[in-house]
């Protein structure tokens, strides 16, 4: 998972995998090492920062200064509401558990 500190150790790796890069274009005339190196250090997708705001305000902000694109405003709220759904399913399993072990311990009294 790319989490903040993920995010920071690969955000360090760039300066020395672009110099190897920048030497096996130049030197060695190599652009297989570029497409190797490139999907070394880029991650699939591209990294957008909300600052800490994936909510849907956030997402709209984000997609009204231009930071991300309608598509990848839709991707990031498709991943919000399936995250929400989960929440949802786990609050209701530890309901549903709750009201399982009251009425075991209703049938005991």
């Amino acid at each position: 998972m790319l989490d903040a500190e993920n995010f920071a150790a690969l955000a360090a790796l760039y300066p020395a995998a672009l110099a190897a890069l920048s030497e096996r274009l130049t030197v060695a005339k190599d652009v297989s090492a570029a497409r190797e190196v490139l999907r070394a250090v880029l991650p699939s997708g591209r990294l957008v920062d909300f600052d800490g705001d994936v909510t849907p305000a956030g997402i709209l902000r984000a997609l009204s200064t231009g930071k991300i694109s309608a598509l990848e405003a839709s991707q990031v709220a498709a991943a919000v509401k399936a995250t929400r759904e989960v929440e949802a399913l786990d609050a209701l399993a530890e309901r549903v558990e709750r009201i399982e072990r009251a009425l075991r311990l209703a049938a005991v009294a």
